[in-house]
């Protein structure tokens, strides 16, 4: 898995699948790796950055970040999901999709700070 990579999990909440961005370098940190879910827009969440539905083939609709539910996992990790056949590995977006996605996590105010950081640190985002 590369920055970038696309994967859907299933939701255990309310059994949804939804689509997952990693969008930190692996290559970079596998220990720290930050992950966001693509969700269906509703006007209480936060309207940060949308994804559009011509930008994934996955995508039905447009769909924004979830920051709020951004996740730092280990790399090893997410291959354990794959290879249980928990996750299932999609397209990646584009580089520049990407970078709008890290962009605008500077700009979320439900993001963690502590999984924004990793972006920083690894010198993914300009501060």
């Amino acid at each position: 898995m590369d920055a970038g990579t696309t994967f859907l999990a299933i939701d255990p909440d309310s059994g949804k699948e939804h689509l997952w961005v990693v969008l930190s370098d692996p290559k970079k940190d596998a220990e720290k790796v930050l992950i966001v879910s693509l969700t269906t827009p509703q006007a209480w969440r936060e309207q940060v950055c949308i994804v559009h539905r011509h930008e994934h083939a996955w995508l039905k609709y447009d769909s924004w970040v979830n920051y709020s539910d951004s996740k730092v996992r280990p790399l090893a990790l997410l291959y354990e999901g794959k290879d249980k056949g928990l996750l299932k590995l999609m397209d990646s977006v584009s580089p520049e999709v990407l970078q709008r996605i890290r962009d605008a996590a500077l700009e979320s105010v439900r993001m963690p700070l502590e999984n924004a950081d990793v972006l920083i640190e690894q010198g993914l985002v300009d501060f």
